[in-house]
C-alpha cells in the first residue's frame, strides 16, 4: 500500500511538474514575441485621404488607424454617420495593371489557420481581420467574395468596384498563401452568417493597391450600390 502511494505521489509530482514547464515555456514564448503594433491613431496617411474626392471627405471623420511598425496602416472612418469606410494599402513589386494583377474567386472561405491576426469589432455585425507581422510586396492578388447579387460597378486598368450582400471578403498574395485580409459576418442565431451590404474597391496607384469597404454602420442599413465608386477620385 505504501509503495501504491509513493508511485502516485511520483505521478501527481510528475505531472504538476511539466504543467508548470508549459506555463514557463509560454510566457517566454509571449516575451520573446516580436511586437509589431503601434499606438493607434484618430488621423490617416496624405495619400489614403487623397484617394477620396473632396465634396465627400468633409463629410468624412477618422474613427480608429491601426499603425504598425512592419506593415502599412489599417484605417476606419465614418461617413455620414452612416457607413464604416475601411481602407488598406497593399504594397506591389511592379506596376501592372488589374489584368495581370488580380485572380478572382467566387467562394466562401475563413481565416488562416495558425496565423496571428489583429480582430477588429467595430460594430456587433462583421469583423475585420488582418494579419500581424511583415508582408512583403505582392505580385498577384487574389481576391475571393461570398455573397448574393454579386456585380461589377466599374472596371478599368486601375479600379474594379463590386456591391454584394457579403458573407465574407479575403485578400492573399499566393495560391498557397494565407489570407492577408478578411471580412465576416457574424454568426447569428443557429450559426448562420450576417449578410452584410458591402462596397468594394481596389485601386492602383503606381506601385500600391488600396482595397477599400464601405458597409453600412448599424445592421439595419444600407449602402447604395456605387457609393463607394463615386467616392473616389
Amino acid at each position: 500500500m505504501k509503495k501504491v502511494r509513493i508511485v502516485i505521489v511520483i505521478v501527481v509530482a510528475g505531472i504538476i511538474g511539466v504543467l508548470i514547464f508549459r506555463a514557463i515555456s509560454s510566457v517566454r514564448e509571449t516575451l520573446n514575441e516580436p511586437h509589431y503594433d503601434l499606438p493607434t491613431s484618430k488621423t490617416i496617411a496624405k495619400e489614403d485621404s487623397s484617394l477620396i474626392a473632396q465634396q465627400y471627405w468633409h463629410k468624412l471623420h477618422v474613427d480608429e488607424t491601426y499603425n504598425s511598425k512592419v506593415r502599412n496602416p489599417v484605417s476606419f472612418l465614418i461617413y455620414e454617420n452612416a457607413y464604416e469606410l475601411i481602407i488598406g494599402r497593399i504594397d506591389l513589386e511592379k506596376e501592372e495593371t488589374f489584368n495581370d494583377l488580380i485572380i478572382f474567386e467566387n467562394k466562401s472561405v475563413t481565416s488562416s489557420a495558425y496565423y496571428t491576426y489583429n480582430n477588429i469589432e467595430h460594430n456587433h455585425y462583421f469583423n475585420f481581420k488582418y494579419l500581424v507581422g511583415p508582408i512583403n510586396p505582392a505580385n498577384h492578388l487574389y481576391l475571393t467574395l461570398s455573397g448574393d447579387s454579386i456585380s461589377v460597378i466599374r472596371k478599368t486598368d486601375s479600379l474594379i468596384s463590386y456591391h454584394l450582400i457579403c458573407k465574407n471578403v479575403s485578400i492573399r498574395y499566393a495560391e498557397d498563401a494565407p489570407k492577408d485580409f478578411f471580412f465576416v459576418g457574424k454568426e447569428g442565431f443557429l450559426n448562420i452568417t450576417k449578410r452584410v451590404p458591402l462596397n468594394i474597391s481596389l485601386l492602383r496607384k503606381g506601385k500600391a493597391v488600396f482595397f477599400l469597404l464601405l458597409a453600412p454602420h448599424t445592421s439595419k442599413g444600407t449602402v447604395p450600390a456605387d457609393l463607394l465608386d463615386k467616392m473616389l477620385e
